[in-house]
């Protein structure tokens, strides 16, 4: 371990509790390796942005890399404030050509705005004030109750920050009524009851979220349903009566 200088996570959400666990264990170790968060996408063939050891926050994807530009857009394409949600919007030398024999998708996911070419990533996230990048979720994960967003992974985060919790999906049924459940898988080595657990996300939840995000049930699962990629399949979750 004391070999390790810097280690980098991305892909998916990533909960604060993993960091900061890699990290104490490091510093258990007499290490300064950090576990550095990032971003990127298949169509931008390499790493987005990313946080290093000189400049990181918890939570964040980082700052973008040199020559490559991120905005965060607003559905008619004009650039959102500070902290303020929005899409994504990714220029570099590095962005894809295009989709292979697919013209549709292509025109869809590379946006020319101001004579530039940006790729669309379909995330929804916001810049802070001193430029770091933190990712809200997949914009066709956003669902709206009562007029407001709902984000799933604000609350995902909540739930998997807490360390009996290794994973969290917050998924919205429309019947009989709109409302949303929170599926969640608990540590092998929790010693908490689940009414425990529930008793204490509820209260987590209630306190950091609106009203309008708060889950009717929280279910534990032994393993989420996944598609044949390996990721988490939304459309597999049963609703519960």
């Amino acid at each position: 371990l004391y070999n390790l200088k810097q280690c980098f996570i991305g892909g998916d959400n990533v909960p604060s509790s993993l960091l900061n666990d890699f990290n104490k264990v490091m510093r258990e170790h007499n290490s300064e390796c950090l576990l550095l968060e990032g971003y990127g996408l298949t169509e931008t063939v390499t790493v987005c942005s990313v946080n290093t050891i000189y400049e990181n926050k918890i939570g964040s994807i980082g700052k973008p890399l040199k020559d490559i530009e991120i905005k965060i857009l607003d559905d008619n394409l004009n650039e959102v404030s500070f902290n303020e949600v929005g899409e994504l919007y990714i220029k570099s030398n590095t962005v894809m050509n295009g989709y292979y024999l697919d013209e549709e998708s292509t025109n869809n996911t590379m946006v020319t705005i101001n004579n530039e070419v940006y790729i669309r990533s379909g995330d929804l996230g916001y810049i802070d004030e001193d430029g770091f990048i933190f990712l809200k979720g997949r914009k066709k994960r956003m669902f709206k109750i009562s007029g407001l967003n709902v984000y799933p992974s604000e609350v995902e985060k909540i739930a998997t920050d807490n360390e009996y919790i290794i994973d969290a999906s917050l998924e919205f049924f429309n019947e009989p009524y709109p409302h949303l459940n929170l599926y969640v898988i608990k540590n092998k080595y929790c010693d908490l009851s689940n009414e425990e657990i529930k008793k204490y996300l509820f209260t987590e939840i209630e306190k950091r979220v609106l009203k309008y995000s708060l889950p009717k049930n929280i279910i534990f699962m032994d393993k989420f349903p996944k598609t044949n990629v390996g990721k988490i399949d939304h459309s597999a979750f049963k609703d519960v009566k």
